[in-house]
């Protein structure tokens, strides 16, 4: 079992301190009323407009590590970063690719970290983005896309992805992070501010949210 997990609803929750990808919560006591305290503009203030192409979610939904990759047990930057340790865990295949990971153009390079016990394929990178409301915005983007045989039992191809954003960035009225989750077909399903969830492979929608 990993480390730490976040559970909303209405009834109180202990949140254990975890980076939320750019937003550091401490032993929180938190009820439904969390999502409110969080950035919550109006529904298309914040958000991004970029997103993974279907040759990048491809590659997440089969994963095919090179031989004598590295074994990590972690994978993206700083506090946007998770953590993939399993117990009597011997580390998972982390290796690097040149990819064009959202087609604006330009080719990223890659962090791809495959999670072979829970069969799941986290993908970070550090780039530009496009924001929704016209703006421009760079930071970590991350992705995870559930396999065949996840322990999740999560569609194959489904999954979700998160970017970072500082404050005034895309519209954050402070430092943040905005995701969405997608379905097998890689069609947004909802988005918003976002928390991840770590000992699940993850994500959250906390703020104000946007069903595509």
């Amino acid at each position: 079992m990993k480390r730490m997990s976040i559970l909303f609803g209405l009834a109180i929750t202990l949140i254990l301190t975890l980076p939320l990808l750019g937003v550091r919560v401490e032993r929180v006591i938190a009820t439904d009323a969390l999502a409110a305290d969080m950035p919550s503009p109006a529904p298309g203030e914040v958000g991004v407009s970029t997103k993974p192409n279907a040759a990048t979610l491809s590659k997440g939904a089969a994963p095919n590590p090179p031989a004598n990759v590295d074994k990590k047990t972690a994978v993206g930057s700083g506090k946007f970063s998770v953590n993939t340790a399993n117990p009597k865990d011997d580390g998972d295949s982390l290796w690097i690719e040149e990819i064009d990971i959202d087609s604006d153009g330009n080719v990223e390079t890659a962090a791809f970290l495959y999670d072979d016990e829970d069969k799941v394929t986290y993908i970070y990178a550090n780039k530009d983005f496009t924001c929704t409301d016209g703006g421009a915005g760079k930071g970590g983007i991350m992705i995870v896309v559930y396999n065949k045989g996840n322990i999740y039992k999560k569609p194959v191809g489904s999954g979700w992805y998160a970017y970072t954003l500082d404050e005034g960035e895309c519209g954050a009225k402070e430092e943040a992070v905005w995701g969405c989750e997608f379905d097998a077909k890689g069609n947004a399903t909802a988005c918003g501010l976002a928390a991840i969830v770590e000992d699940k492979d993850d994500i959250t929608i906390v703020g104000e949210e946007i069903e595509k």
